[in-house]
């Protein structure tokens, strides 16, 4: 592994890592996710596949959600924006209309950038939501939008967490102690998502929806796996930054039991929930 893949970058707070084994990660949670919701972009968004209709994805991490989207739209203007290029594909091999930009979410808008959108999309923010407040990042998507543009965020809400079993008699145990420590080491105070159609309309975004997706049981394994694998990803990033030998010891065999105890039927559930708001014309 990477030390500088591994390790939150400075000023970054990004408490997961970078390197092929994230990356991998990210995308098969795409397509998982794509599944559970049904679509890539709300139904309620109309898209134009036409070489002034732009779409920007903020966090885009691998790219993955905007190629996948380039097989419907093959002339649509696709710009995906992250932090780090760590996990960027070499752009030879992104489609002709797509480009990855280096973006702090978190910062002033470059004017290049400011209300050219048509369409902007966002999942998968937590770790970049501080104090609770997701404020910072809504106001510069915001300000990403073309006036009658639509934002998309979806995430998934940790507060509504629940273990569920395929029988009664089966055990849960190693997975709710994989859940109470990895919630040790990734902030766990997200009831802001919630609340996230009220901040949509306090920001001044119009015709609010938000649609609660709680995952089909076909899929809890394979969403407990992918949370296997957050958890060791965490726990491998926080021995990075403080050392094995300070305080931060490694958790792998906990997460294996709870990995085992997955694929004999326990799951973590989850709500996944999408908001989606229009700015207005005028």
């Amino acid at each position: 592994m990477s030390p500088a893949q591994r390790m939150p970058s400075e000023g970054d707070g990004y408490y997961l890592g970078r390197d092929y084994v994230s990356s991998s990660r990210l995308n098969l949670m795409h397509y998982l996710w794509k599944d559970v919701l049904g679509y890539s972009i709300h139904p309620d968004i109309p898209v134009q596949d036409s070489e002034d209709f732009r779409i920007a994805d903020v966090g885009t991490g691998t790219g993955i959600w905007l190629i996948d989207l380039s097989r419907q739209l093959h002339s649509a203007r696709l710009d995906g924006f992250d932090i780090s290029t760590d996990q960027f594909p070499p752009k030879q091999w992104l489609p002709e209309n797509m480009s990855l930009h280096t973006l702090d979410i978190l910062k002033p808008i470059p004017e290049e950038f400011k209300g050219k959108y048509d369409v902007v999309h966002a999942r998968l923010l937590l770790p970049l939501v501080k104090n609770n407040d997701p404020t910072p990042v809504l106001k510069n998507m915001f300000s990403l939008l073309k006036p009658g543009g639509y934002l998309q965020w979806s995430d998934h809400n940790v507060t509504t967490w629940s273990i569920v079993t395929a029988s009664p008699e089966l055990g849960s145990s190693k997975v709710r102690a994989m859940i109470e420590e990895t919630d040790k080491l990734a902030p766990s105070k997200l009831n802001w998502l919630s609340q996230l159609p009220y901040n949509f309309i306090k920001q001044g975004l119009q015709d609010v929806s938000h649609r609660l997706h709680p995952p089909p049981p076909d899929l809890r394994l394979f969403l407990a796996q992918v949370h296997c694998v957050f958890a060791e990803e965490i726990n491998l990033v926080a021995m990075g930054s403080n050392g094995a030998d300070h305080g931060v010891p490694s958790n792998r065999r906990q997460i294996q039991e709870a990995a085992k105890e997955a694929q004999e039927g326990a799951a973590i559930q989850y709500v996944f929930e999408c908001t989606v708001g229009r700015k207005p014309v005028a």
